[in-house]
């Protein structure tokens, strides 16, 4: 079965619906032939309300700014933007806050690893699970933190995932030296994607796979947001689940 894991941002319960109509022709060009009746999303939107309640904002900003913090201790290039501190960490919160939210507020991160947990307690196992942006921070973390649902889990696939910026708060959660304890682990990455997905291996341990490719080079917004309309985007991706197929992680 395959299960998806939204981003950031307004997402309906049925957002995955259009992922798999795309991804399915392109499995089945591999010669792997499944129905949407394989495929399921996991949504957590209405777990993480930080873009609609604004209680959360002035603590997250606080957070944004000590993440910020650590990395302009460890990055001499930083030192200079110190008086902008402020003004990016409220500009961070705006547009990801629901990262912060799951990161950093306890009870928000439980509830949407609960979500996960459900939906896989339902699921026909293995399961392939597809994270995109901070759906990949979602399903590495659940899975980090419950070995027992993942290993329901044939494979954990990271898509577009912006772990390296959020690594302290990750971090947090769980033990970047252990693999999740899921068949098959890959990393599919485009270049350039404000995310950086392509930093995820110098973060994580227990990769079988990292895939780098070109996805849009000149805006670095847009090409997070082309996954699933890149054509090589997606033909990677259905090469790596086809992949994690034929070693026995797809029923």
């Amino acid at each position: 079965m395959l299960l998806f894991v939204h981003g950031m941002g307004a997402y309906n319960k049925d957002y995955w619906l259009p992922w798999a109509s795309k991804l399915l022709p392109e499995l089945a060009a591999l010669g792997l032939f499944l129905r949407q009746e394989d495929c399921y999303g996991i949504f957590y939107d209405d777990l993480v309300p930080c873009q609609n309640h604004t209680e959360y904002k002035n603590e997250l900003r606080a957070l944004a700014q000590t993440e910020f913090e650590s990395y302009k201790a460890s990055d001499p290039a930083l030192q200079s933007l110190g008086p902008l501190v402020k003004k990016w960490a409220e500009a961070v919160v705006d547009s990801f806050g629901d990262i912060f939210n799951y990161l950093y507020v306890p009870k928000a991160h439980q509830e949407v690893n609960k979500r996960v947990y459900q939906v896989l307690a339902r699921a026909r196992a293995p399961v392939t699970l597809i994270g995109y942006s901070l759906g990949s921070l979602v399903g590495y973390c659940a899975l980090q933190e419950n070995p027992q649902a993942a290993r329901s889990v044939g494979h954990l696939i990271l898509v577009g995932s912006p772990l390296y910026w959020f690594k302290h708060g990750v971090g947090q959660h769980v033990d970047f030296t252990l693999k999740p304890r899921v068949g098959r682990f890959t990393n599919i990455a485009g270049i350039l994607d404000i995310a950086w997905p392509q930093k995820v291996a110098e973060v994580v341990a227990g990769l079988d796979q990292d895939v780098h490719f070109l996805i849009d080079p000149l805006n670095p917004i847009r090409g997070h947001h082309k996954y699933w309309e890149h054509r090589q985007s997606l033909a990677l991706l259905a090469q790596a689940v086809v992949r994690g197929w034929k070693q026995g992680s797809l029923a």
